[in-house]
């Protein structure tokens, strides 16, 4: 993979972090591992292989190093950074995409209570189940169990790659931190606030 990776992920978040509207909703954290930034423009993420296209990411530089948290709570209108799917605590597949080739992928099982599953150490190869989550900064797990993805039958089909036509164009901007931020290197967007 590149150097744009899922990094950190959470399904059953009951207690773990709160979004900016209080709710303790599922999580994705993406991590740049490479020497230079990112721009997060023509990238998106999804939870379903039929729709490539599902969320695309804020239109911002991700700086090399940084991490950046996206909500998977199904609330697009409560800001850029909230993706328009939730993960299945039963597990699921989630994708990263451009608009022409998935650059990376994770595929759990069914997850536990306010544990992540994460690139231990922060970017690398190996995923574990992680007792210490570490939202939008530097992955450490403390060695925790390694996962092995879901077993495919070997008699199944295998699923073709998405056609690609055209990506939804992203309309997100970037803005001044809504919160405080976990380090230097994490980028936060602005929340959209619902009217009241």
């Amino acid at each position: 993979t590149g150097d744009l990776v899922i990094n950190e992920l959470m399904a059953a978040n009951e207690t773990t972090l709160a979004d900016p509207e209080g709710e303790f909703d599922d999580w994705v954290e993406l991590h740049n591992r490479g020497d230079a930034p990112i721009s997060l423009a023509g990238y998106f993420l999804t939870d379903a292989e039929d729709d490539p296209f599902a969320y695309p990411l804020p239109d911002l530089t991700l700086p090399a190093g940084g991490h950046l948290l996206i909500w998977a709570d199904n609330d697009p209108e409560q800001g850029p950074e909230h993706a328009n799917f939730r993960l299945a605590t039963s597990g699921e597949s989630l994708l990263l995409n451009t608009d022409t080739e998935t650059v990376d992928r994770i595929d759990f099982g069914e997850q536990t209570t306010d544990v992540s599953l994460a690139r231990d150490p922060d970017g690398g190869a190996a995923w574990v189940a992680c007792a210490s989550p570490s939202p939008g900064t530097v992955n450490d797990c403390a060695g925790g169990p390694p996962i092995t993805p879901p077993a495919t039958p070997t008699d199944a089909p295998s699923t073709p790659t998405p056609e690609v036509t055209a990506p939804p164009e992203s309309t997100a901007t970037p803005g001044p931190p809504a919160t405080s931020t976990p380090d230097e290197s994490t980028i936060w967007l602005p929340i959209a606030r619902r009217g009241g």
